[in-house]
């Protein structure tokens, strides 16, 4: 008898314990990014998906669509509402399984994703954990870098939250501009890799003085200007995450076929950090492939001081990076509006991470402008927009520049030209085209004349260089001439090549009537 109470238990446990698991899965389940307050994407179909249990009719209604489907053998469902017309009206989203969720306060805008590392990330209330406090204080040593001979690393200083932005955050009360973040957080150990936790999704809320401390300076002054320029709800993801490359945030399938393609060298491991940072593709499983597919008007990206120091594939990163992603969101057509980084000393700041065989730093003051030039050359990648920093930095000791309202504008500039197609906006400052040499003199052409070339202070042009045959490069004479810049210098006879703020510390003057800084540049290797 007792031997049939027993079985008769562990039967009644199991099929409790089954009754009990089908139930918990039985709910329809939204992803983190669906959910109260959101902005949805206007003019374009939209995708909402989720988990139920398998074969369970899930019903989506909102805006007067009703849509139903029946979660497949994985438990995966999803939806497909037809293109919405922008809503400043709060709407209720209604989602119906075996149980029903009721989202709440739902406007209709454009949609917009910041990515990057902790020039994106740095918030609104200023730079906290991003660096070390005080003139006093000890130098931030780099991971893993050699215990002797190695340059210092500069300390890094919080700069006072500028008055600006005291006001900005004071005055930030834009209920129609929803703001929605990931966060990844970062525990460093000296001489260990960093290591990074799982994402945490802080849902959406409405921007005011309190959401806007702790998010993106650059993502909300872009939309902020967005907002205040097309007059429609917006939408701004945060997902970047500090000192991370550009390798982790590529999806690896892609990254790996591009590699055995032969459009990218296979690379050595990403030394220095730990967790999802460590290996590409890490930060794309973890912080944008769960937002995905959710519906887009673009990018915003800020990245690149992590691949500066000796990265020579970055154009093509950037271009397997923005196909990747406009791939993931089944739309070619998404801009992708990204940041040259600015001016600092990465010959002296990068010099621990990049030693040579022969124990010295590899880095020289030409090797951020290096990068740059690769930058640049990603604008060729179709809908996209590059802006330049290198007018904005008081600090080239400083890796985190303070002004980041000029940047958020400068990438709404872009935004406003290339999305929205206005066309009174210029959203570049000068970009070489082409040159010609006339005797001792040398002819330069620009694209993007915005009204005229000027010299944003009223001085003689600054941080041209001119050579001859030798290739020896030295200070040159620069003067506008209608819309070319003419350079010489009496040490070089019979010029071939220029160069314009081919230094990591250059903050030129160069610049188009529109007030935007001219695109470093050299016209030969």
């Amino acid at each position: 008898m007792r031997t049939i109470r027993v079985a008769g238990m562990i039967i009644f446990v199991c099929v409790f314990a089954t009754v009990l698991s089908i139930n918990s899965f039985a709910e329809v389940k939204l992803p983190e990014i669906i959910s109260d307050g959101m902005v949805l994407q206007r003019d374009k179909p939209v995708k909402l998906w989720g988990r139920a249990n398998p074969g369970e009719r899930v019903t989506v209604e909102f805006a007067g669509q009703s849509r139903q489907t029946v979660a497949d053998a994985s438990g995966s469902w999803s939806v497909k509402l037809s293109r919405l017309a922008t809503s400043t009206t709060p709407h209720t989203m209604t989602v119906s399984g075996e149980n029903k969720i009721e989202l709440k306060n739902i406007l209709v805008g454009d949609v917009w994703l910041a990515s990057g590392q902790s020039n994106m990330e740095m918030p609104m209330g200023g730079m906290g954990a991003f660096a070390v406090r005080g003139s006093n204080a000890p130098a931030v040593s780099a991971p893993n870098a050699p215990a002797t001979g190695a340059p210092a690393v500069p300390k890094m200083v919080i700069p006072e939250l500028p008055e600006r932005q005291k006001q900005e955050i004071a005055n930030a009360n834009y209920p129609e501009i929803r703001l929605f973040k990931v966060n990844m957080e970062v525990s460093f150990v000296p001489g260990k890799p960093l290591s990074l936790s799982g994402p945490k999704f802080s849902g959406w809320s409405g921007c005011s003085p309190d959401t806007v401390k702790n998010f993106s300076a650059v993502a909300y002054y872009f939309a902020k200007e967005i907002y205040k320029e097309v007059k429609v709800p917006i939408g701004i993801i945060q997902s970047a995450l500090g000192g991370s490359p550009i390798e982790p945030w590529i999806p690896v399938e892609e990254y790996n076929s591009s590699v055995s393609k032969g459009d990218l060298a296979k690379g050595g491991p990403i030394s220095g950090f730990g967790g999802p940072m460590a290996s590409v593709g890490g930060l794309y499983d973890t912080q944008i492939k769960p937002l995905k597919p959710f519906s887009l008007r673009g990018f915003l990206w800020y990245q690149g001081e992590s691949n500066s120091m000796n990265d020579k594939q970055y154009t093509e990163q950037m271009r397997l990076l923005v196909g990747s992603w406009r791939r993931a969101w089944d739309d070619n057509d998404l801009g992708f509006y990204y940041v040259q980084i600015a001016p600092f000393i990465l010959s002296k700041m990068g010099g621990a991470l990049a030693q040579s065989s022969t124990g010295k730093s590899s880095l020289t003051p030409e090797t951020l402008a290096e990068f740059w030039e690769m930058q640049a050359r990603a604008q060729s990648i179709p809908n996209t927009g590059m802006a330049v920093t290198t007018d904005l930095v008081e600090d080239v000791n400083n890796i985190h520049p303070v002004n980041k309202w000029d940047v958020g504008h400068r990438l709404a500039l872009i935004a406003l030209a290339k999305s929205y197609a206005r066309k009174d906006i210029v959203y570049s400052g000068p970009q070489y085209k082409a040159m010609k040499i006339v005797g001792n003199e040398v002819r330069l052409s620009f694209d993007y004349l915005g009204g005229g070339l000027v010299s944003r202070d009223g001085k003689p042009l600054t941080d041209f260089t001119i050579a001859g045959s030798d290739g020896k490069f030295y200070p040159a004479d620069a003067k506008i001439v209608g819309n070319e810049v003419v350079v010489s210098c009496s040490n070089v006879g019979s010029p071939v090549a220029v160069r314009f703020a081919w230094n990591e510390t250059a903050q030129p003057n160069f610049a188009n009537k529109a007030g935007l800084p001219a695109v470093p540049f050299r016209t030969g290797p």
